[in-house]
């Protein structure tokens, strides 16, 4: 057995990177998750590397094992495994395979907190936002988001193609930027977010000795606008990321406490 003589046109790269788009995680299954539809996306294109059909039939089941990571960054993981089978031949069917498994999780973890966590939060509030301001503009943004992800999905499968073996030393760095400086624009557009959406007031007042009041709501507007707000934020993010209560126990016992405390005259 010899490394493959046949070399991918782009044509090929393309026609591999559609086949798996196709049926990344279509063929999901409990023995090898999202492993059917990674032999599937790459067969066509094992089968011009390896004409000899005993070599075809050993990538196959190679590629067919266990595989499971985030849909979208898997793609540049699928890609680059395709170079490998051109670079490396079937001689190489366990670094390719190891190559994966490495690095199905960590990938797994980022993708999922870039494209599940980070985004959806930057996003879908503002256009919520202003879908409820009766903008059609909230529901473009929301669409517009979608379909630009869909385009970089498909670039992804190409960009770990040309990476190949060198995936995982370039990637790293530009991940861990790109996921900071995601984090610090979802937590900016979180907080922009609060005094628009939530509104929380409280008529409380301190009687003074000159027959005078001071209205605290009045006081916070001065010193801390929406102070209020963001603390509740705050308390329930807390109970979140802290996974002390779940997002349905948060909804009703905010619900309740807010009726609580509306009818002892403590939040208007």
């Amino acid at each position: 057995m010899s490394r493959p003589e046949y070399t991918l046109t782009e044509a090929d790269v393309k026609e591999a990177n559609r086949r798996y788009l196709r049926v990344s995680i279509g063929g999901f299954n409990y023995a090898t998750q999202n492993g059917t539809g990674v032999v599937y996306g790459l067969a066509k294109a094992l089968r011009k590397l390896y004409p000899n059909d005993d070599d075809y039939a050993e990538a196959l089941l190679n590629e067919s094992k266990y595989f499971n990571s985030q849909p979208y960054f898997a793609s540049a993981i699928i890609g680059a495994a395709l170079a490998m089978e051109q670079e490396l031949g079937i001689e190489g069917k366990d670094a390719i395979q190891d190559f994966k498994t490495g690095l199905m999780g960590p990938t797994a973890g980022i993708g999922d907190s870039i494209f599940w966590i980070m985004m959806p939060a930057i996003f879908t509030p503002i256009a919520a936002a202003m879908a409820y301001e009766g903008s059609i503009v909230g529901w473009l943004i929301e669409c517009a988001y979608w379909i630009v992800l869909a385009f970089f999905r498909r670039r992804f499968f190409l960009y770990g193609y040309k990476l190949g073996g060198q995936f995982v030393p370039l990637i790293k760095d530009q991940l861990s930027l790109v996921t900071d400086a995601i984090g610090i624009l979802g937590l900016t557009v979180l907080g922009a977010l609060i005094p628009s959406t939530i509104t929380v007031k409280t008529p409380l007042a301190w009687e003074l000795s000159t027959g005078n009041s001071i209205v605290i709501q009045d006081m916070l507007d001065t010193l801390l606008p929406n102070f209020l707000a963001v603390v509740i934020t705050a308390i329930a993010a807390r109970l979140l990321v802290g996974k002390k209560i779940t997002m349905v126990q948060l909804v009703f016992g905010v619900l309740i406490i807010s009726v609580i405390l509306s009818a002892l005259g403590i939040l208007a």
